[in-house]
């Protein structure tokens, strides 16, 4: 039995070296670099361009494949607006991508950080934890870097990761071939008192960026009924195409109620062209397209990206409770704000998501100029006994399972085809 086993498994392996060698080298290349993700230093060249200014670059698969993509990536760590000056944050300037190696270098973003969370508590306690309780960036411990992780910054508040993040593709037909893809990760913890606040950015091989919060440290309290949100309010500074201008437009899926076969998509330009809000709809799968008119494939299509929410809800408060002094919160109503970028001659650069409201009724003019993009996403912590330790009379917080809210910029028309994609050639009848 062992050696008809033994004989079995060879000539799996045999048919399976066979099946591989009709791959296209590129994707038997993929594989391969895939199955060996070195660490951060040996595929991600960092420089430090200044004190605490950083520029990193990588290559998918790597610097040598016929099909690469590419990022360069300008990051510090910077001071963002706080109550009583400012607080130390990640903050990402610069945002490069190259979809291959013939292609023009990508400009997507001037600047992004996470301007503001807010913990909304269900009976009525705020804390505005990076402008009111913001204690900056907690040095990474080696614990924390994973297998292949490196410190970036050095001091140990910037980490650098790269990971396989799963199946990119599996073609429809012939032999159904399938491609892995990779992501490089920059993140940092921001502490907030108890709670701590994990800052992630991702540049993946197919352009797409991703912006996740990540929720954790220990509970305010030991009391399971205080259920609260944690509102991640990110700012972006979008330069799609570089100093060109940029339009946003709001994207929807309308399916009438009793109209089967009537489905549309519809495009539309944000709020006529002028600043405003919208809000996300489910039914609608809304999302923000940011386009730019002077820039095209080598199809003739416009390059765009798509800012397309990841989210359990949509957090909408009512404060403050009277007798508060805590701001209006109006700005957590509505989840997309667009307005277009003021420049640091003004007195102020509109930083504060609190004043939201106020400054896009000034109705300025968003079509065809440098806009920023405010997103609103929350995440909803009803507390649980896997939130605590200790025993039943004497319970104390513990330390809270990492909760995620967030979205993803991801590029529409950028590439001419799939990435990283050969047809298979036709096999001869």
């Amino acid at each position: 039995m062992l050696f008809k086993r033994g004989w079995l498994i060879g000539l799996v392996f045999v048919l399976g070296v066979a099946v591989g060698a009709t791959w296209p080298a590129s994707w038997a290349q993929r594989r391969d670099d895939i199955a060996r993700t070195p660490s951060v230093h040996d595929r991600v060249r960092t420089q430090e361009l200044s004190p605490n200014s950083y520029e990193s670059k990588v290559d998918f698969p790597n610097s040598e494949h016929p099909k690469r993509t590419s990022w360069r990536i300008r990051y510090t760590l910077g001071r963002t607006p706080a109550k009583n000056g400012t607080v130390e944050n990640l903050v990402l300037h610069q945002a490069y991508f190259r979809p291959n190696p013939q292609a023009e270098e990508l400009q997507i973003l001037e600047q992004a950080h996470m301007a503001e969370t807010l913990v909304a508590y269900s009976k009525g306690t705020r804390f505005y934890d990076v402008a009111d309780h913001g204690q900056g960036l907690l040095k990474t411990e080696a614990g924390d870097l994973g297998a292949h992780g490196a410190h970036l910054s050095k001091d140990g508040k910037i980490v650098g990761e790269l990971r396989d993040r799963g199946i990119l593709w599996k073609y429809g037909h012939g032999e159904h071939h399938a491609l892995r893809g990779e992501a490089f990760l920059l993140w940092s913890v921001f502490k907030a008192g108890n709670y701590l606040y994990i800052i992630q950015f991702g540049f993946q091989d197919d352009g797409v960026i991703t912006f996740r919060m990540g929720s954790t440290g220990s509970n305010f309290t030991a009391d399971r009924t205080h259920s609260h949100m944690h509102n991640a309010l990110w700012r972006l500074d979008v330069d799609l195409g570089g100093s060109t201008p940029n339009s946003v437009y709001l994207v929807k899926h309308r399916e009438p109620m009793g109209m089967p076969g009537h489905g549309k998509e519809e495009v539309e330009l944000f709020n006529g062209g002028l600043e405003g809000f919208a809000d996300w709809n489910d039914r609608e799968f809304t999302s923000l397209r940011i386009a730019n008119h002077t820039k095209t494939n080598s199809l003739g299509h416009f390059q765009c990206y798509d800012l397309v929410a990841l989210r359990q809800g949509s957090a909408r408060h009512f404060g403050p409770e009277k007798g508060s002094k805590t701001p209006d919160e109006e700005f957590t109503r509505h989840d997309f704000w667009v307005l277009p970028f003021a420049s640091k001659d003004k007195k102020t650069e509109e930083l504060d998501c609190t004043k939201l409201p106020a400054y896009v009724r000034q109705g300025r003019k968003i079509e065809n100029s440098d806009v920023v993009i405010w997103y609103n996403s929350a995440a909803h912590h009803i507390p649980r006994d896997e939130d605590f330790a200790g025993p039943k009379d004497a319970r104390r917080p513990g330390a809270t399972t990492v909760v995620w809210s967030g979205f993803d910029l991801r590029p529409r028309d950028v590439f001419d085809a799939t990435p990283f994609f050969t047809l298979p050639e036709k096999k001869k009848k």
